[in-house]
């Protein structure tokens, strides 16, 4: 029996819930972070109110709040900390904060895999891998997986070379994706104009 764990093995590539009950959870997410509901919190954050998740909810039946304040932190980049208690409640630190990430589409997502940057760390997983899956040791149909993103800083630690189905599984079966949020520096560097909504300005 050999002493070598796949890096594929492990709780981070585990299904932790019936396809049908993950497709609930995202469809309901997606619900609670809507844009009318991110500019109804950050409006209330800019005012300098402390929420809590039982006040705000209660106040706003059917409302969920931390997916909207983790959608304002991870895509638009503000700097709301707590987590919603009634000890240690969400709060804006500057009320008068600009955005510091944009929001990510499909064409950034795209355009930052066609990269010189991308190419170039993508070919070194590859090399460093022995051009095989890490799973299975398949040669064909391989990707590289990012474990954590760091656009534009990514290490060879960051990253596993895999193939198209195990890659499919591990998006399938974890929370590991396309970061919500890009430096707007990053997005110039794409090619894209950085811009913002009016509901995100001060």
């Amino acid at each position: 029996m050999s002493d070598y764990e796949s890096p594929c093995a492990g709780p981070l590539f585990e299904l932790t819930a019936s396809p049908s009950v993950a497709v609930e959870t995202r469809s309901a997410k997606k619900y609670h972070e809507r844009k009318a509901q991110q500019a109804a919190v950050l409006a209330e954050l800019r005012r300098g109110v402390r929420l809590t998740r039982i006040d705000y909810e209660s106040a706003n039946p059917g409302s969920r709040l931390a997916p909207a304040v983790d959608k304002l932190r991870n895509s638009h980049g503000f700097d709301v900390v707590g987590n919603g208690t009634s000890q240690d409640p969400y709060w804006m630190v500057n009320v008068a904060q600009v955005p510091s990430l944009v929001s990510s589409t499909p064409d950034m997502q795209a355009a930052y895999y066609e990269t010189r940057h991308w190419v170039e760390m993508r070919s070194k997983r590859f090399a460093f891998d022995g051009h095989k899956c890490v799973c299975c040791g398949a040669g064909k149909l391989l990707e590289c997986h990012h474990v954590i993103y760091k656009l534009f800083d990514e290490q060879l630690p960051h990253l596993l070379t895999v193939c198209r189905p195990h890659h499919e599984l591990i998006h399938e079966s974890s929370r590991i994706g396309f970061p919500a949020g890009i430096r707007t520096e990053h997005v110039s560097r794409l090619g894209f104009e950085v811009s913002f909504e009016g509901w995100l300005l001060p």
